[in-house]
């Protein structure tokens, strides 16, 4: 009886460990064995993203906060992440105005980062 427990907790140990996934961009693992390359590899996806679609860059942070949100099951997650910072911060030109309000949040998570150009 004991024997056959430890057999299907390897076993289920075994299929959870293969069960994971890890974020990938058109086939290609994100690098990094381990966790923290892996986690500082999103937050540069996710920034590159923002810094391309709107000229913002998050603190990583702000990222991490936003990545337990939203959760993180695919690369196109992390595409809609830097989408629904940009919509929120705006662009450079319209940031200025908005400066002079309350910080903007989104889920609320305070979104912290620079703008660059």
């Amino acid at each position: 009886m004991l024997k056959k427990l430890f057999v299907v907790a390897a076993l289920v140990g075994t299929l959870a460990v293969a069960g994971c996934k890890t974020t990938e961009d058109s086939g290609n693992a994100v690098p990094g064995n381990t966790v923290a390359e892996k986690t500082a590899a999103i937050i540069a996806e996710v920034q590159e993203k923002t810094r391309l679609g709107c000229k913002f860059v998050p603190t990583a942070n702000t990222i991490l906060s936003l990545l337990r949100v939203f959760g993180v099951g695919d690369y196109s997650s992390l595409t809609a992440v830097a989408a629904e910072v940009c919509r929120v911060v705006g662009s450079p030109t319209t940031a200025s105005a908005r400066r002079s309000g309350k910080p903007k949040t989104l889920h609320g998570v305070v979104i912290r980062g620079k703008f660059v150009r």
